[in-house]
């Protein structure tokens, strides 16, 4: 049973219970990561030299095969399932910081140590501290933080990070009662507890909306990609991936202030239904908008309104977990104009190439488009 596991995990067959039972048994103790990084070297190095996988398979064989005879992971196999890591993992891994590549299609919880978890949206957990305390607990597709604080004394903050992947969103709700939810593609780094008496302060890269718990004595500020936004309690949705040239920020309730991450630069404050957005320039502009359509993701809806076709492409990875590989570079600043709530990424790039021709052919969760 335990071989088979493995071998499904090097074949990229493993189901999703079965590759969170292979990363519960890799945090649980240095002797398996030890043996975890042993067998992935048998496995790299074997693939490096011929690529054959049988070969690949009968060298970690041969491995496992020595670690029975020497009783070192014996008791193991009879509470977890023995496993090495897949095609896509990194190489080079080493014995005292283990970097363990969880899947791309899974939402991941990095602890303060580097401990990684899958969160999968329709189970529930506990979130533990690397002290072995309770942080807060999972419930389907949201992580709530208990409501505690730090004193300056105790000592340093620890920061928890999500990766949320393509094709999904997640709830988030930090210690201090704040709401956030964060859109397909976002990783926000955040404290599992604020210092009492400081500002209150996240790292995103991605979009989010946040719904800030009012406390006047002290700001809440969002770090994002080279815009900074400070508030006290309100309504407002951040938007700045890194790859993408789209960064601002849109104020639907309460009032914010943005500036760009560089020394004594301007405070633009924002009113609701104003958006704040980086310009090529570097300069930070502010306009009145209909908050409705920057928001729309929250409910699983796509809205496009006179946007670039280069923008719109990502989006639309983002939302359906797709690769979109554009060989007409020509139609890039082509703008569009769309709601689409329960149609595909086929139906929608369908429509669009209708009103500004475009030819475009699906093979599976790759799209590519040509003159």
């Amino acid at each position: 049973m335990e071989n088979k596991l493995i071998n499904k995990y090097l074949s990229g067959r493993a189901t999703e219970d079965e590759i969170k039972t292979i990363f519960d048994w890799v945090d649980a103790s240095p002797k398996n990561k030890h043996e975890f990084i042993e067998l992935k070297k048998i496995w790299s190095l074997s693939m490096e030299v011929d690529g054959d996988k049988e070969e690949a398979w009968k060298q970690v064989q041969k491995r496992l095969i020595r670690l029975k005879r020497k009783k070192n992971i014996t008791n193991t196999f009879k509470y977890a399932a023995i496993f090495v890591v897949g095609l896509g993992l990194a190489a080079g891994l080493l014995y005292d910081k283990v970097v363990v590549q969880l899947p791309a299609d899974q939402i991941v919880l990095e602890l303060s140590d580097g401990t990684k978890k899958i969160i999968k949206s329709d189970g529930s957990q506990e979130i533990i501290g690397t002290d072995g305390k309770l942080l807060g607990r999972q419930e389907e597709d949201g992580i709530s933080y208990s409501n505690t604080e730090i004193n300056p004394q105790e000592g340093e903050v620890a920061y928890n990070t999500l990766y949320i992947p393509y094709s999904k969103r997640f709830n988030l709700v930090l210690s201090d009662g704040t709401k956030i939810q964060l859109n397909s593609g976002a990783t926000l780094k955040y404290p599992v507890k604020f210092m009492k008496g400081a500002s209150r302060e996240v790292f995103l890269d991605g979009e989010a909306y946040f719904e800030v718990t009012e406390d006047k004595s002290r700001e809440f500020v969002v770090r994002a990609n080279g815009l900074t936004t400070r508030v006290y309690g309100t309504k407002f949705n951040v938007n700045c991936y890194k790859d993408d040239d789209v960064h601002e920020v849109v104020l639907v309730s309460g009032s914010i202030g943005v500036q760009r991450d560089s020394t004594n630069t301007e405070e633009l404050l924002l009113k609701p239904n104003e958006k704040a957005s980086l310009g090529k320039d570097g300069r930070l502009y502010r306009e009145s908008v209909d908050v409705s359509g920057y928001i729309a993701w929250i409910d699983g809806v796509l809205v496009f309104e006179n946007e670039r076709l280069e923008n719109i492409l990502r989006k639309l990875e983002r939302h359906y977990d797709v690769s979109i590989k554009n060989n007409y570079t020509a139609i890039n600043d082509n703008r569009y104009t769309g709601y689409f709530d329960i149609e595909s990424v086929d139906d929608i790039l369908r429509t669009f190439s209708k009103h500004k021709p475009f030819v475009y052919e699906v093979n599976g969760h790759d799209i590519t488009i040509n003159p």
